[in-house]
């Protein structure tokens, strides 16, 4: 198992587009901090930290491109079918593959996380321990919705054999799609996107569901299109 997980991490680094979208979700959050930091007048100790936190909801952009193009390349260039004649066992291929893109979200995740708050103390010198730790329980719960937004695009993939309808589909909710549809329709705070708003909001929006509420729907999304795609992966031909 251990030298699957090394042949997918050697992959991965050796894809350019995996790695335009590691740098992305690093790159990303860190330059709109700076940007609403030093273009900004904020007075409070809340609105800087809050800062942090509309920050993260970038991190998502460079995820859904890094992890559709891990999953989806294979099917673009026909190399599943090379992957699986050199490991025939299709679970630990797939749980490979997992693994690594977790270990990947873990990491830069809390790399990112760091800089942030970091650079927070850097031009405040005022947050507080108690808002510190706030702010790390939140900071757990994006990691977990960012894991989950993973299976979801992993699954996209899987399910259409596609790289681009993923990356399509999901980046265009992220970086404002989700928030026209909603204009139109209530029903799309439901969106796994949207559904987990507030997580990015220091102050709950009551417009959209609760933080725990959105967790519950965006793990369910994750559920349901993820257990789909795993019935696809194990039971149709590679080609």
């Amino acid at each position: 198992m251990k030298a699957i997980i090394k042949a997918e991490l050697y992959r991965f680094f050796s894809t350019k587009n995996c790695l335009l979208g590691l740098s992305l979700s690093v790159s990303l959050p860190i330059a709109i901090y700076l940007y609403l930091i030093m273009n900004h007048q904020l007075s409070t100790t809340i609105d800087k930290s809050a800062i942090i936190l509309i920050s993260l909801n970038f991190v998502s952009v460079g995820i859904i491109f890094f992890s559709a193009y891990f999953f989806g390349e294979e099917y673009q260039q026909n190399l599943l079918r090379t992957t699986l004649l050199s490991v025939p066992n299709r679970v630990k291929v797939l749980l490979a593959k997992l693994l690594s893109l977790n270990a990947l979200v873990l990491v830069s995740f809390f790399l990112i996380a760091i800089t942030l708050i970091s650079l927070n103390l850097f031009f405040r010198n005022g947050t507080t321990p108690i808002m510190l730790e706030i702010l790390w329980k939140r900071l757990l719960l994006i990691l977990i919705s960012e894991e989950l937004l993973v299976l979801i695009t992993c699954g996209i993939c899987i399910l259409f054999k596609s790289t681009y309808l993923a990356v399509a589909l999901l980046a265009c909710l992220q970086i404002g799609g989700s928030q026209m549809l909603f204009a139109f329709t209530d029903y799309a705070k439901y969106l796994p996107d949207l559904a987990v708003i507030n997580l990015y909001t220091w102050t709950p929006q009551q417009a959209f569901l609760s933080i725990g509420t959105g967790m519950v729907v965006q793990g369910i999304w994750a559920t349901l299109v993820f257990l789909l795609s795993l019935l696809l992966f194990f039971k149709r031909d590679v080609r």
